[in-house]
């Protein structure tokens, strides 16, 4: 039976952008190289809404290694600004979009190419295959949705050797069911962006050992990676409420 997705939104989005903005690299600036201050990516305005223009200037003259493809990067997927020079100055203008493509070559090479709305938050103009710069773009407003921010996975207490997750790192989880990991935290072992939801993820729990979560749409609907191990989901139960968190038992 087709599962129709709820009409609730979520608002717990506000509480989270503050504590990213504390927590990240100050939006706008840029990764400049060892090889001295001409590898250098600069933004104006550094932040602002969905459907801002934005002006991208550096040179890549100084860079270790130059050229390479520029482009927005958001957590669904990435979009193709220009090319870089092997050496020397460039200049774009990008208007930040509402929504990513899905299917592109710059898309898939990430690890989130799931694609849809961009979500308010930090978005990143990097240089792929090429030199090595980037900088921040804090998306201060974007259209609410399945794209917004939901809830934070921390590395497990005590946990010696978390398979894949470095202490004290985090995972920021979206509602379209897409992972960001920060603080040295690698690629998420996967996510639920690729599975046809019917409805938003809405938290989500490490196993025991770090190795794999479980992450648990509004509707009851379970979703296991890593080690994590299924042990069923209450998304045909049909309760008059929405799902909102989940643990994992001591032993798994």
């Amino acid at each position: 039976m087709a599962r129709r997705p709820p009409r609730w939104r979520f608002g717990l989005l506000v509480a989270v952008v503050p504590i990213l903005a504390a927590l990240l690299p100050g939006p706008g600036t840029s990764v400049a190289s060892a090889a001295g201050v001409a590898c250098s990516l600069n933004l104006s305005p550094p932040s602002g809404p969905v459907g801002t223009l934005v002006t991208i200037t550096g040179s890549t003259a100084g860079c270790r290694s130059g050229g390479g493809e520029l482009g927005f990067i958001d957590e669904g997927a990435g979009i193709g600004i220009g090319e870089m020079p092997q050496s020397g100055p460039f200049a774009f203008r990008f208007r930040v979009p509402d929504s990513m493509p899905t299917g592109n070559w710059f898309a898939a090479a990430q690890s989130y190419a799931g694609g849809g709305p961009v979500a308010p938050g930090p978005g990143d103009f990097a240089v792929t295959m090429g030199a090595n710069l980037q900088a921040r773009f804090l998306v201060t407003w974007a259209r609410p949705g399945w794209a917004d921010f939901t809830s934070v996975i921390s590395t497990p207490a005590g946990c010696p050797t978390c398979y894949r997750f470095s202490s004290g790192g985090f995972d920021l989880l979206r509602a379209g069911g897409f992972i960001r990991t920060f603080y040295g935290a690698p690629t998420s072992v996967g996510y639920a962006g690729d599975v046809g939801l019917a409805a938003p993820v809405v938290a989500a729990a490490f196993t025991p050992d770090g190795g794999g979560y479980w992450m648990l749409a509004a509707d009851g609907g379970v979703f296991t990676y890593g080690n994590a191990r299924f042990f069923g989901s209450a998304a045909t139960n049909h309760l008059p409420y929405p799902f909102v968190g989940i643990a994992a038992t001591p032993d798994g």
